[in-house]
């Protein structure tokens, strides 16, 4: 009897903000090409117009950001396997997942987003802060965690009967995104006065970076080169930063960009970097509610850069193609 009720107060798989991971995954299969996929975390969710970037360039944007804590590991792993060729995945992750790793760094919204969505488990398996659950052994998975998954269900049943109101107006839920995987819900809220400061860095980060970045370029690179191999491009990208934090942060900043740059130089696969971490500086009117999420006018701004920056990384390439294929017929 409780069972049947928590089944029918239960809708995780409709309104819970994790459960937008299937319709990323589901635009990711289905959209077509030439596409641009925005890998990285709520910044992007935040971030990005996708009208804008699809309007200025000639690509159909796919944004897969979603929650920093999940990583992005499992983003790559789902273009690996979904991939297709004249595919442009810009990395434009927030500066955590560089220095720590790619990997999540929060067991327990793994954990959410797999309760919701039964198909993300196979892209976290074996990731350092996931249980290695694939499609094959949901039926396994559901076996063992249905007395914990009564009483998520039944306390998130009880918690929307409470606050129902209060809970769909939030702007953290399925519905509040778009068809490209962009949140929308925020952008007719009134700015926050006091976005929430999220410190990005520990004291003397920036002599660390070298060694810290270590193992999220060799993963970089290694994703890099196996996409080449695929004609799948990938160029990287900045979050947002306030002007008022541009000072701070310009050391570690700049010591991951020439990370990135000496580690793409080196590799086999050349990586294009889009801007800078000083040219995605926004003023405090730009952000919503954290200093990673724009809002409605930042994003317009930091679209517009995008899809330039994407119409200049292009029209470089097709320049690059002609001239080689003019060599080849001499």
């Amino acid at each position: 009897m409780l069972l049947g009720c928590v089944v029918a107060f239960d809708d995780r798989q409709t309104s819970h903000y994790l459960a937008a991971f299937g319709d990323k995954l589901s635009r990711l299969k289905t959209a077509t090409g030439p596409r641009v996929i925005l890998v990285g975390g709520s910044n992007l969710a935040f971030g990005i117009d996708s009208t804008v970037v699809q309007n200025k360039t000639n690509f159909n944007p796919v944004n897969l950001g979603l929650y920093q804590p999940l990583g992005i590991e499992y983003q790559l792993r789902m273009i690996e396997s979904l991939g297709r060729p004249g595919d442009l995945i810009i990395v434009a992750c927030e500066e955590g997942h560089w220095l720590r790793g790619f990997d999540p760094t929060s067991s327990e919204s793994v954990d959410d987003l797999i309760n919701e969505v039964a198909d993300a488990g196979r892209f976290f398996r074996n990731s350092t802060a996931a249980e290695d659950v694939d499609a094959k052994s949901w039926k396994a998975y559901l076996d063992k965690q249905l007395l914990t998954s009564i009483g998520q269900s039944f306390r998130r049943a009880v918690d929307r009967l409470e606050s129902g109101a209060k809970r769909d107006a939030s702007v953290y839920h399925r519905g509040a995104f778009n068809q490209f995987g962009d949140c929308v819900a925020h952008h007719n809220r009134p700015p926050s006065n006091a976005p929430v400061s999220i410190q990005r860095f520990s004291e003397g980060q920036q002599d660390r970076v070298a060694g810290d970045m270590s193992r999220s370029l060799k993963r970089f690179i290694e994703f890099s080169e196996r996409m080449a191999t695929r004609d799948i491009h990938v160029a990287v990208a900045f979050p947002p930063t306030p002007l008022h934090m541009q000072d701070q942060c310009q050391a570690v900043h700049t010591a991951i960009e020439r990370s990135i740059q000496f580690a793409s130089e080196s590799g086999n696969a050349k990586v294009a970097m889009l801007g800078s971490f000083d040219e995605e500086t926004f003023e405090d009117k730009d952000f919503f509610d954290t200093y990673y999420h724009l809002n409605r006018r930042g994003k317009q701004i930091r679209s517009v850069r995008l899809a330039r920056q994407i119409h200049s990384l292009t029209s470089a390439s097709i320049a690059r193609s002609r001239v080689s294929k003019s060599s080849s017929l001499r």
